[in-house]
C-alpha cells in the first residue's frame, strides 16, 4: 500500500465518508456454493457515488501476469487535494481442469472482475459476499464439465487467502513472502498443504479464523 506524504485532507474526508457507507444486500446466488455476493456493477455504482460525493475518484487497472497465470489489480483512490492512496493485489487467472491447466481470455477476464471487486470492497469498508471465501471465480464455471467436480475445488480458497495475506499485510516479514509463495505455488492443487501454509500465517499473526 501507498500513499501521499501529505494525507490530511484525504483522512478528513475518508472519516466523513465512511459514517455514511453501508454494506450492500448480497442479491445475487452462488449455487454452487451456496453463498451470496453482490457484482461488480453494483458495487461500482455505490462506490461512483459516495466517493464524488466526499471529493474522491477511484482508477482501476489490471495487469496480466502470463509466466505466473495470474492478475494483478491497482486501485489509486484520488482526493480533490491531489492525496491518495493505492493499493494493489494479485490473484490467480487460471483454472485446474480434467485436461490441465485453462488459462485463456476468458479465465482472465473472470479474475479481473472477481479482482476488482474483492479489492474495492475494503476501500469502501463494506464485506463483498455473505461468505467470505473467495468462490466466484470458480463459480462462474460450476457448470462447466471441463471443471473439477467440488471436493476439490476448495484448494483456490486457500491460495487466494494466502496471496492476500502476502500482498497485503505488512506484519509478514518480507523475507519470508518468497518462502511462502513459493511453497504454496508449488502445492496450488494440494489442499491438505495449502490450508497447513494458510493456518501457519494466521497463527503466526495471532489470527484464530
Amino acid at each position: 500500500m501507498k500513499r501521499s506524504e501529505n494525507f490530511s485532507e484525504f483522512t478528513k474526508a475518508y472519516f466523513k465518508l465512511q459514517a455514511e457507507v453501508k454494506n450492500l444486500v448480497a442479491d445475487k446466488d452462488n449455487p454452487y456454493y451456496g453463498s451470496k455476493y453482490y457484482t461488480l456493477d453494483k458495487i461500482l455504482d455505490y462506490g461512483r457515488e459516495i466517493f464524488a460525493k466526499y471529493g474522491f475518484i477511484l482508477i482501476q487497472t489490471a495487469e496480466t501476469g502470463i509466466a505466473e497465470k495470474e492478475v494483478l489489480i491497482h486501485n489509486l483512490l484520488i482526493h480533490e487535494s491531489g492525496e491518495y492512496l493505492e493499493t494493489s493485489c494479485s490473484f490467480p487467472a487460471y483454472q485446474q481442469t480434467k485436461e490441465g491447466i485453462r488459462f485463456t481470455p476468458q479465465t482472465v477476464g473472470i479474475a479481473i472482475t472477481y479482482g476488482r471487486r474483492y479489492t474495492l470492497s475494503p476501500l469502501l469498508g463494506i464485506a463483498s459476499e455473505t461468505d467470505d471465501d473467495a468462490n466466484e471465480l470458480e463459480g462462474d464455471f460450476s457448470n462447466t464439465d471441463d471443471f473439477l467436480s467440488p471436493p476439490t475445488r476448495p484448494t483456490e480458497d486457500y491460495f487466494i487467502k494466502i496471496i492476500g495475506e502476502l500482498n497485503n499485510n505488512k506484519n509478514i516479514p518480507e523475507t519470508n513472502k518468497p518462502k511462502i509463495l513459493e511453497k504454496a505455488k508449488l502445492n496450488r492443487d494440494n489442499q491438505a498443504i495449502l490450508k497447513k501454509i494458510w493456518e501457519e500465517i494466521r497463527w503466526s499473526l495471532g489470527k484464530n479464523n
